[in-house]
């Protein structure tokens, strides 16, 4: 529901999701002010995913809907949030598409394993800008694991090293990402297939998480 002032009529958007068929953003909504300027965006179904300037370090859109403190009450928002299961984690390939300092793609990786006690399995994360996807900018290597965080959330723990990539020095001093990582799913996760990721708990962030807006979502590759 888009609004375009305070006394305007909303505007009900529709957008696909069929993602099984399409898995990436194919709606994509042009919004031209008074000056005029024209405003890009690609909605993506079931969270809210608002555009933002990241060169200019402004908003480009506000979301106006009412939350409750929890979130999942039935009372806030249409989409309640949930801790992932291990299996959810680990039957896609993750994919990210959005802006470093030029637009950029990620997969996260995720692979079980059953075989080891408190082992939870592999895990490689991978970069590229668009403008070159044949090479990455970077390839982190390691293994990963999953605690709850309460009702709504997990903690999705990466222990990894920079194993290749454009940026890649062989016997170059570590580059690892080590920290939990808070994540969420929609509780329709059949319904509404994305994977939420905020920076880690100790601060660490993924390569690709700017401030302010820390949170990422991951959609199946």
């Amino acid at each position: 529901m888009l609004y375009r002032s305070e006394s305007g009529d909303p505007i009900l958007l529709f957008v696909s999701n069929d993602l099984g068929t399409v898995p990436t953003d194919t709606t994509e909504l042009l919004l031209t002010d008074s000056h005029p300027d024209t405003l890009s965006w690609y909605p993506i179904p079931g969270i809210v995913a608002l555009p933002y300037d990241s060169e200019n370090e402004r908003r480009l859109a506000y979301d106006f809907t009412f939350y409750s403190q929890e979130g999942n009450d039935g009372f806030g928002s249409d989409i309640g949030w949930t801790c992932p299961s291990g299996s959810q984690l680990t039957q896609e390939i993750w994919a990210w598409q959005g802006h470093m300092d030029k637009p950029a793609l990620a997969t996260l990786e995720l692979h079980a394993n059953s075989s080891q006690e408190d082992y939870w399995g592999a895990a490689t994360f991978t970069w590229w800008y668009e403008s070159d996807f044949v090479t990455p900018e970077e390839v982190y290597e390691g293994e990963w694991g999953l605690t709850a965080n309460g009702e709504y959330s997990g903690v999705l723990m990466l222990d990894m090293t920079r194993t290749g990539g454009k940026r890649y020095t062989p016997g170059e001093t570590e580059r690892i990402i080590h920290d939990g990582f808070i994540v969420q799913v929609p509780m329709a996760f059949e319904d509404y297939t994305y994977l939420s990721v905020d920076k880690g708990q100790h601060g660490s962030y993924l390569p690709i998480q700017l401030e302010p807006d820390t949170v990422i979502y991951f959609y199946p590759w």
